[in-house]
């Protein structure tokens, strides 16, 4: 069975006890690292900062309480550090989405893995990500302004005119783009 750093991740519950899980979060991070180094490649991940926001629900603070993942990422910073593997923080700001509407049907990806390819051509330097010319075409009513706007704008544009015709399409209301894999060809199309 072929293990994945997210499924050792999933692993680290909060039923584990905290020397248990901070012996799996250093094996991981190892493992990680190791393979970084193996492959001869950079680490890229999400700058993801959880603010401390006292307008947050007791379930969001129970939850990031027990979030293992930033004692997963301080410990792979710590171990790429220790063993010179260059490691990248990138912006998270539409990732998923990117990679939902970009990647994921190309390569025939889940949402999760187009995300996370997003995020490595992030690490490389590939900052800017052109949105493809058939969601302009169909979304985008004014394409010279629009084209004229900063990059996370037009993500952000792109963003809220496809979940606006998911929802005409379902009429239901929509929360993030997973359901674009379902409904893409008649979304494009029109």
């Amino acid at each position: 069975m072929k293990t994945t750093v997210r499924g050792i991740i999933l692993q680290l519950t909060e039923e584990q006890r905290s020397n248990r899980r901070d012996n799996s979060i250093g094996e991981t991070a190892a493992l990680v690292v190791d393979m970084a180094q193996q492959l001869n490649s950079l680490l890229a991940v999400e700058d993801l900062a959880f603010k401390d926001d006292k307008t947050v629900t007791a379930k969001f603070n129970r939850m990031s309480h027990s979030f293992v993942w930033s004692k997963f990422l301080q410990a792979v910073e710590r171990r790429a550090a220790r063993e010179g593997v260059p490691l990248v923080k990138v912006p998270p700001p539409f990732t998923t989405v990117i990679g939902i509407m970009k990647y994921q049907q190309q390569y025939g990806i889940s949402n999760h893995q187009a995300a996370a390819y997003t995020i490595a051509r992030r690490g490389l330097g590939i900052s800017k990500e052109k949105i493809p010319k058939p969601l302009i075409d169909r979304y985008i009513k004014d394409k010279e302004n629009f084209l004229r706007l900063p990059n996370w704008k037009q993500w952000s544009g792109i963003n809220r005119a496809a979940a606006a015709a998911i929802k005409k399409l379902t009429k239901q209301e929509v929360y993030n783009l997973v359901s674009w894999q379902y409904y893409r060809k008649q979304l494009i199309a029109g």
